[in-house]
């Protein structure tokens, strides 16, 4: 896992003002900072939905990564969505209490959905 690199790729959508990420690989330490900032790099994007279902490892500053995005864009009007979570990566989001303040959905098509309504 040391070895294993984070990457970030930008998927297709019908949309300007929404971005959906494909994000794989551990969110660590290591690799927060670098996803902070490739995350919020769209300046035209109000909507980012993150698929997480190839996350293989995430420790407490990928948490803290995933919260202080969500501050960036409540905090400038834009929302932040996460789909796909491993089981043990959404056990993680629950016992460290950020479960409830993040909008996670189970796929990336649901999170669309909910997000288009609100």
């Amino acid at each position: 896992m040391p070895f294993e690199k984070l990457t970030i790729t930008v998927l297709e959508t019908s949309s300007e003002t929404e971005r959906i990420l494909k994000v794989a690989g551990p969110l660590t330490i290591s690799t927060a900072s670098d996803f902070q900032q490739r995350v919020l790099s769209s300046k035209t994007a109000k909507t980012f939905i993150l698929d997480c279902s190839e996350v293989s490892y995430i420790d407490s500053s990928g948490i803290g990564a995933i919260v202080s995005t969500h501050t960036t864009c409540v905090n400038s009007g834009r929302r932040l969505a996460l789909a796909g979570l491993t089981d043990r990566i959404r056990a993680f989001m629950k016992v460290s209490w950020v479960e409830n303040i993040l909008s996670i959905y189970p796929t990336v098509k649901e999170a669309q959905q909910a997000l288009a309504k609100a």
